[in-house]
């Protein structure tokens, strides 16, 4: 059964004039409220009547009722389900002799246990879920509290004050989908078999250039001129050669790609992957690099016929009859957002006259008083626009995010900022085909894109290695930045807790259009038989290099043959290196003797390993499965079902765990590409048992997290063990075992504090969820026992909280 432990909407608090439960539409205004986010496909209320609430069985259904294109009904647990309260569901009413298959339904939805005579006396509780067959049902285990023996002992607002009959109203609205994806939890979810694309892997904080890729990716024929671009057969600098291999990879593979070989063309290494970048900044970067390597190959022009603009800025004397013109080339065209509206404001900005003062001529006319406006001579078929979403605050002295509405069309005509000189003998609209969007809450920032692939097709949104079908309205209106008009607050839209946005700022940075009369053209589909066979990943030997040349036409071989021949001596090399690595293994036993921050040393001292199991020269082809066979017979520690976790250095210097752990099926090398692919050599790993004190690695919801204690007396903090936590856990959650385990008195205090980094630890609210705490895997808690006003300490002892002892140079 899938619930949830805790009411998502909290009871509602008894007001001066409380709305009787009989009104039932006032009720449902107040419990579900409307909201423009989303919209309604129908709506209803049902009222169960219970004559005789001590007749109950311990479950009881209410009758079906019609709502949407289901049928649905209430699920009762008068004496609780395994819990102490009365449990309330609702669900999904199955008819077995009808098949069900694929089915799902989002639901907003109030369930009010109320006392007929006295309607005023009720509670109540509200969710949203999206019902599927794995979820059909959704409520509230801990609804109330159970009926008393006496009604003098029940509460001031208890439905049960009365007789023994009570009724149950349940409320529902049913919500449109048009993606199809409202409230996905996305467990199961393939995006290859769902949208026939994939995604792309984040190497750390590579979301920017996942965007550019997937946005590069899907202009069909500037995929086609680089499977065109004559490159060696291994060419790991050229971008060319990389961008060759992870287009492939894209158009070819089932699940995310990683860019990791483009990366390795910039020469990045692991650090470079954790510092974010700005998203127009790299776009120009690898256009420009690109455009540089096929300079001298018959893809030049192609490229440049996709990507080229030529501006001309007019300037004319004031004062003097002289006028005089510059031309110049470029790849984007930059715009201000600031005071402009919509983007034709922001062009008309651009394009307009402009007075400058006392203006340098040279040697034409002196300095002169000039007037100065920008036209463009020739527009490419591909026009990516820069939006200028930053800002320098002079007094803070940082640069800031503009987050001012900023509204942009789905076709745009371009005709009227073109120059008089350019031929207008076909139309010049432009639509709009990629939107780059930077998102950004209170303490992180995000990129994802909105692709429409196909002139007349759907938008879809590429998240990382997530790619899902789109609404007009998320691709662009939800994106045009904050309104100015004063308006009434938004009304909370009601939600599962799971889909909550974290990010509160969401506006367009870059919007790419193509030009309309070319785009079936430019997004037509490339097949299989479009990539080249010298870019299908394969083995090979040096002597196919040999044979290569066959490959390209006598064109190419003019003018590529060069670059080729030039990567001889370093594929040969690459064909004889070792392919061997070292590994260090890390497990619970190493945690309970380490005194340091991190769950581990930074490095090994005096030569010797940190970590007490490691393994030199493991072949590359070696099977996960096969290293934890190993590990299972060298490591002395509890469980058996072991799972190994990689390290990644995170943005703020820390080491610790990612998710998810290591395929078994995988090799050694292919985990080593995904996650250090910027190591040599020696990689570190978490060897994971299945023993756990709290919480269950089975839970899909559930991050690995890792508690640390503080001893007061002994004035140390060590590890103490991996447990699983849930987005609904609070830290206070984890206090009745702690107490258990370390035969604390069942009442004892527990503070808790997050190990962000050595110079920030931070005191956690006992009371919140880890989900607001923005907790997850690889976080370490540090717990210790709280003191009262009546403990003492012993003489001597410097600190009394886990925090002080952190910042005062005593760890190990």
């Amino acid at each position: 059964m899938a619930t949830t432990n805790l009411a998502l909407r909290p009871a509602v608090s008894a007001p001066t004039s409380k709305t009787p439960a009989y009104n039932y539409a006032a009720m449902m205004a107040e419990l579900l409220p409307h909201s423009n986010e989303l919209e309604s496909q129908e709506e209803t209320h049902n009222t169960w009547t219970i004559e005789d609430w001590g007749s109950l069985q311990k479950k009881e259904l209410g009758k079906p009722f019609q709502c949407g294109s289901g049928s649905w009904q209430i699920l009762l647990y008068p004496q609780g389900n395994n819990v102490d309260k009365v449990s309330i569901y609702f669900q999904r009413y199955i008819d077995t002799s009808l098949p069900l298959k694929d089915w799902h339904a989002c639901i907003q939805f109030a369930l009010v246990l109320w006392d007929p005579k006295n309607p005023s006396k009720y509670v109540s509780h509200a969710a949203a879920h999206r019902f599927n067959a794995d979820e059909p049902d959704w409520g509230f285990t801990r609804f109330c509290e159970r009926k008393k023996e006496s009604t003098a002992l029940e509460g001031a607002n208890s439905p049960f004050l009365g007789t023994d009959g009570v009724k149950i109203t349940a409320y529902v609205r049913v919500i449109k989908d048009p993606s199809g994806l409202l409230w996905h939890n996305f467990n199961k979810y393939d995006s290859k078999s769902v949208t026939g694309m994939v995604g792309m892997k984040n190497l750390g904080a590579t979301d920017y250039l996942s965007c550019v890729i997937q946005n590069l990716y899907h202009i069909a024929l500037f995929r086609k001129t680089i499977y065109q671009a004559p490159t060696a057969i291994v060419e790991p600098t050229d971008k060319a050669w990389a961008l060759q291999r992870v287009f492939c990879s894209l158009q070819k593979e089932s699940s995310a790609v990683s860019p990791a070989k483009l990366t390795d063309s910039f020469g990045w290494r692991a650090m470079q992957l954790f510092e974010p970048q700005d998203a127009q900044e790299f776009l120009t970067l690898l256009l420009d690099s690109v455009a540089e390597r096929l300079k001298i190959t018959p893809c030049r022009d192609a490229f440049k016929n996709l990507f080229t603009i030529k501006s001309r800025t007019n300037y004319s004397c004031v004062k003097v009859a002289c006028k005089w013109f510059m031309e110049e080339e470029s790849m984007h065209i930059r715009l201000n957002v600031r005071k402009c509206r919509t983007l034709i404001d922001s062009f008309k900005d651009y394009t307009s006259s402009e007075l400058i003062k006392n203006y340098m001529t040279g040697g034409i006319v002196g300095e002169q008083d000039v007037t100065r406006h920008t036209s463009f001579d020739h527009l490419p078929s591909v026009l990516p626009i820069y939006l200028n979403r930053v800002e320098f605050d002079i007094k803070a002295n940082v640069l800031r995010k503009l987050t001012d509405y900023h509204e942009f069309p789905e076709e745009i005509d371009m005709s009227k900022y073109l120059s008089d000189e350019t031929d207008r003998s076909e139309l010049w609209n432009y639509i709009l085909f990629g939107v780059v969007v930077h998102a950004s809450g209170r303490s992180n920032a995000h990129y994802y894109t909105f692709i429409r692939p196909k002139p007349e097709g759907h938008f879809y949104k590429f998240d990382d290695d997530r790619v899902t079908l789109a609404t007009m309205k998320e691709a662009m209106n939800d994106n045009f930045g904050v309104s100015d008009t004063k308006t009434q607050a938004p009304i909370k839209v009601l939600e599962p807790y799971y889909t909550a946005n974290k990010y509160q700022e969401k506006t367009a940075t870059m919007l790419i259009y193509i030009r309309k009369s070319e785009a079936n053209i430019i997004l037509a589909d490339v097949l299989q038989s479009d990539i080249p066979e010298r870019i299908h990943p394969s083995p090979f030997t040096p002597q196919q290099q040999d044979n290569l040349m066959e490959l390209y036409s006598s064109s190419l071989i003019k003018e590529g043959a060069e670059a080729i021949n030039a990567q001889k001596k370093e594929l040969k090399a690459h064909s004889t290196a070792g392919s061997d690595m070292s590994i260090r293994l890390f497990s619970v036993n190493d945690f309970h003797n380490y005194r340091g921050f991190d769950l581990m040393p930074s490095a090994s001292s005096d030569s010797k390993p940190a970590s007490p199991l490691s393994y030199d020269r493991i072949p590359e082809n070696m099977l996960v499965q096969a290293l934890i066979t190993t590990v299972t017979s060298d490591l002395n520690i509890p469980g058996k079902d072991i799972r190994i976790w990689p390290f990644i250095t995170r943005q703020n210097g820390t080491i610790r765990p990612i998710g998810p752990p290591l395929d078994p099926q995988i090799t050694m090398g292919n985990a080593k590409k995904m996650h250090y692919p910027r190591l040599t050599r020696e990689i570190q790993l978490w060897v994971e048992s299945d023993g756990c004190l709290y919480g269950s690695r089975d839970n899909p919801n559930s991050s690995l997290v890792f508690l640390k204690y503080f001893d007061i007396i002994k004035q140390e903090i060590t590890g103490y063990c991996p447990i699983y936590i849930t987005p609904d856990d609070k830290p206070n959650d984890l206090s009745p075992t702690i107490c258990k385990v370390m035969e604390w008195e069942s009442s004892t205090p527990i503070s808790y504090f997050e190990e962000i980094k050595p110079t920030l630890i931070e005191k956690m609210d006992g009371k919140k969820t880890m989900k607001l705490l923005e907790i997850g895997t690889g976080d370490i808690i540090c717990f210790q026992r709280s003191l009262t006003s009546t403990d003492r300490l012993p003489e001597g002892t410097a600190y009394d909280n886990a925090r002080d002892f952190y910042s005062s140079g005593l760890m190990g």
